[in-house]
């Protein structure tokens, strides 16, 4: 049962780890417009305007909640995972599961 755990520790780590940078870059890329002619454009699709009312929508619906939850939320709780195993950090177990993070 242990071993489970463990291993499902580490499995789900690996992968926040992994998705972080690819969920931040979509997320920011919400904000990342271009000027053509008198108006902007998102620069990930041309053909959404920015800061149109769909545009908007979607940014306090899915962006801003991304960049605090993977922004802060992510790192906070890798954090908040090995400060409470600070005194287990020499410990094979611990290496095994948090190992990569420090």
């Amino acid at each position: 049962k242990r071993m489970v755990l463990n291993f499902f520790v580490v499995t789900n780590v690996v992968i926040l780890v992994l998705i972080h940078p690819m969920v931040l870059k979509r997320s920011f890329g919400m904000f990342s417009c271009r000027r053509i002619g008198d108006k902007m454009f998102l620069n990930d699709d041309y053909s959404v305007e920015c800061w149109s009312q769909e545009h908007t929508f979607w940014t306090y619906l899915v962006a801003i909640p991304s960049v605090i939850t993977w922004g802060l939320g992510v790192p906070t709780l890798f954090s908040v995972m090995l400060y409470r195993n600070r005194k287990k950090l020499d410990q094979l177990e611990t290496k095994m599961k948090y190992g990569f993070l420090y």
